[in-house]
């Protein structure tokens, strides 16, 4: 499959953020100077498999994020998010205009580096569809109902999914459609659904979503010692 092909991120940033104890959200909370949202942003911007951006926020900050993202050139569209996280990416599918590839990233997920970015799309283009994922490093235990352990389930195979998970516009077109009506908890199993072969890509344990103040506090500390740049 040819490499050239155009790809266009959408940055997921409709979260109220309501672990962080915060008020405001958590896409506008700054790291080291720059808020969550604009780190991300910048990452992808820096990516040189990336060439258009649609950023999906509440209603209420869209202009508030136009004039903090104003530097960043690839930037195409902004556009407000639905009542779960798929309606919000199928938001930002629909600005994407043409192109070959989608980027699907959690704007809060501000440490994934270029190269990573860069790595993950050059292997949807070469497999249809590829997802970041992080290795489990815990003995994973399968509990029952009432929260007893019953079995300890063998780790050498589990993944923790990140993001970006990225597709060809094709594939995630069907995959939306399948979902249709259905729960589901990020965009490698709305692709299941349609029989997808989603390439895995993992990261190296710093692409972790910013949840709680720990994580801030964690991220300032991987950017002040360069991990992130």
């Amino acid at each position: 499959m040819s490499k050239n092909l155009s790809t266009v991120a959408v940055i997921l940033a409709g979260g109220l953020g309501t672990r962080m104890r915060s008020e405001i959200t958590k896409q506008k909370m700054k790291i080291c100077g720059r808020s969550i949202l604009w780190r991300t942003v910048r990452a992808f911007e820096s990516a040189h498999s990336i060439d258009g951006i649609v950023v999906v926020s509440r209603a209420e900050e869209i202009d508030f994020f136009k004039e903090e993202l104003r530097e960043f050139s690839k930037i195409i569209a902004f556009t407000s998010g639905g009542e779960t996280r798929r309606d919000s990416a199928k938001n930002g599918f629909a600005l994407c205009g043409d192109f070959d590839f989608v980027a699907i990233h959690d704007g809060a997920r501000c440490m994934i580096r270029p190269d990573d970015i860069d790595e993950i799309v050059g292997a949807a283009k070469n497999h249809g569809a590829a997802s970041a994922v992080g290795r489990i490093n815990d003995t994973v235990k399968l509990v029952d109902a009432d929260g007893i352990i019953k079995e300890t389930v063998p780790r050498d195979y589990l993944r923790a999914a990140e993001t970006p998970q990225v597709f060809s516009s094709e594939l995630y077109e069907k995959a939306l459609a399948a979902s249709e009506g259905r729960v589901v908890t990020d965009d490698n199993m709305m692709a299941e659904l349609v029989g997808a072969r989603i390439m895995a890509v993992e990261t190296e344990g710093y692409n972790f979503k910013i949840t709680t103040p720990a994580d801030v506090e964690y991220a300032e500390f991987l950017i002040e010692r360069g991990y992130s740049e």
